[in-house]
């Protein structure tokens, strides 16, 4: 999983991907502008979570299965957490990428209406 998850995120990453992603979707309709889970339910969650862990270590001390043990502790990791940076990363990234290209667009537009001043400033003199 951790390989093909590695993976992933390198296709993500190529320069391909993002050329695609300008050409296909505007970065704007990716924002999360709210969140339906709230600390009490991600505290929930957890809760859980290390219930059932507590819970297969019990069996696997019962039992002698060293499987129910591994899953024991990956039921306690938090299995996106690599996916999660790299999520975060990417965030980062983009925002940096759209300042740029404002800037840009910025600068495009100032050149613009100084070319455009001077070339009527020349048809005015003649």
């Amino acid at each position: 999983e951790i390989a093909a998850v590695e993976e992933t995120i390198h296709i993500l990453n190529s320069d391909t991907a993002f050329d695609n992603f300008d050409k296909t979707v505007s970065t704007a309709s990716f924002l999360q502008i709210g969140s339906r889970r709230g600390a009490a339910e991600r505290s929930a969650e957890r809760q859980a979570r290390a219930g059932a862990a507590a819970v297969l270590r019990a069996a696997a001390k019962r039992v002698g299965l060293p499987a129910l043990a591994l899953l024991a502790s990956s039921a306690q990791i938090d299995a996106f957490a690599k996916v999660k940076e790299e999520i975060d990363k990417m965030v980062v990234q983009l925002t940096k990428q759209q300042s740029d290209e404002v800037e840009h667009r910025d600068w495009c537009i100032k050149e613009m209406n100084d070319n455009n001043r001077s070339t009527e400033a020349g048809y005015d003199k003649q």
